[in-house]
């Protein structure tokens, strides 16, 4: 059995990250599920896997970014990257949140050759994925450039299932590896899979959001 972990970046408005801002209001105004739920909306996804030992400190995180608009500090990334932990979620542990995956050895294998592969192969960023989220009819993306929540959707879905069938016809909860979720309708997928953890505070360790079991 292996565990990953599944991270939300929670978007400071008025902190000059300006598509952060838009992606978290756009998602909040088009997701009912999260209105009242304030504290797990968010602006960005990235998977986030341990080290050999298991150490998630001494681990690393995966994602598509669009480095270019990120502030002065931020490097000038563009499409599928992996990062140490310690530079991603250990500089402001208080703005992410994250839910645990545990899956067998052969499904998490598929899952990180996949992420290995497109990091290697890197696209760049699909910028014109981003309008998608205004188009309630078709919201699928491409599987060789990504977004952020759209490769953590893809490596989420992958994870699931060890089988060697055809990535498209892979589905969690009726929802195709090519389904293109916003990074908060991504939250709402995966607690309705009833196949990750509580959404957990990095900083403090606390529950954020208990999906109810009914």
């Amino acid at each position: 059995m292996k565990t990953y972990r599944i991270l939300s970046y929670k978007a400071k408005l008025g902190d000059g990250k300006i598509l952060d801002d838009i992606i978290r209001i756009h998602g909040v105004l088009f997701n009912p599920w999260i209105w009242n739920k304030i504290q797990i909306q968010c602006s960005h996804k990235e998977i986030w896997t341990p080290d050999n030992t298991g150490n998630f400190g001494n681990g690393t995180c995966w994602t598509s970014t669009l480095g270019q608009a990120g502030d002065k500090d931020r490097p000038k990334e563009n499409g599928v990257v992996c990062r140490p932990a310690k530079n991603v979620v250990f500089k402001h542990p208080e703005r992410w949140y994250y839910e645990v995956v545990n899956v067998d050895d052969n499904c998490y294998l598929r899952m990180e050759t996949w992420m290995d592969i497109w990091l290697n192969k890197n696209k760049g960023y699909n910028i014109p994925e981003l309008f998608d989220f205004l188009n309630p009819l078709y919201r699928k993306q491409n599987l060789e450039k990504f977004i952020c929540s759209g490769f953590s959707w893809a490596a989420f879905v992958l994870s699931q299932d060890s089988s060697y069938e055809s990535i498209f016809k892979l589905q969690v909860n009726g929802r195709s590896v090519i389904d293109l979720p916003s990074p908060i309708r991504m939250t709402q997928w995966t607690q309705e899979s009833g196949r990750v953890g509580s959404c957990i505070d990095l900083q403090t360790g606390k529950i954020l959001y208990e999906r109810e079991v009914k």
